[in-house]
């Protein structure tokens, strides 16, 4: 019995997707001044080491690394040519100019906004110096009390037995505080005084309070006046 002929079939590699991709950007970039020859040329040469015909990947050599080349000579001078007019008077000082020209230009310059923010700037500061003036005007006419100050006296103690020469400070229910000659303040029991130092006490006591509510009284008219003169129209 004859027996038939085995025919081996050997299977075709494709063509590698680099070697595509590579040869259609290599063709492109001639049309963008070879900038997109430059990926072209990479896939290219990535495609010449995969499996498979390497004609493709070749060809997208042969046409890329020339539009490479014309894009770094050529390309390059062109964006170069472009743009560095434009940086080059970014760059550029500005030209000097005399301070009666500089002056006059700003105030020709100045827009019909700008002038009128100027003019309500001025109105308003002259406005504070008006208000300043009649606030100082209206204290001086209502002055602040004046803080009571008392003179050197002899303070007794301990039934006349202690003397002590100072300045009353202040007091308190249980005690009163002295400032001695040499600046220092001593606080004395109010029980331990005599009769007529306790009645300094008191009086100096008397003073002071009457003093405190004078000028809490001038300060709420102050503050009152302060704010009448702030909201005033002027």
């Amino acid at each position: 019995m004859a027996r038939r002929p085995v025919h081996q079939v050997y299977g075709i590699e494709p063509t590698s997707g680099f070697a595509r991709a590579g040869l259609i950007f290599s063709a492109l970039g001639w049309l963008t001044c070879g900038l997109l020859c430059i990926p072209g040329a990479f896939l290219s040469f990535a495609a010449l080491f995969d499996r498979g015909p390497k004609g493709t990947a070749i060809a997208g050599l042969i046409i890329g690394f020339p539009g490479v080349a014309f894009f770094i000579l050529v390309g390059l001078g062109m964006i170069a040519a472009v743009f560095a007019p434009g940086f080059v008077a970014y760059n550029e000082p500005a030209p000097a100019r005399s301070n009666v020209i500089v002056s006059e230009s700003i105030d020709t310059a100045l827009a019909p906004d700008e002038e009128q923010d100027h003019e309500r700037e001025d109105a308003e500061e002259q406005a504070d110096q008006q208000r300043d003036a009649l606030y100082a005007e209206w204290i001086e006419e209502n002055p602040a009390p004046e803080e009571p100050t008392f003179e050197t006296e002899t303070w007794y103690s301990d039934g006349l037995n202690t003397k002590t020469e100072g300045t009353f400070v202040s007091a308190d229910a249980t005690s009163v505080t002295i400032r001695k000659l040499d600046g220092t303040e001593v606080k004395v029991d109010r029980e331990r005084l005599s009769a007529s130092s306790i009645g300094m006490v008191d009086e100096h006591f008397r003073v002071v309070v009457e003093f405190e509510s004078k000028w809490h009284e001038w300060k709420e008219r102050s503050d009152a006046e302060e704010v009448r003169i702030a909201v005033m129209e002027l």
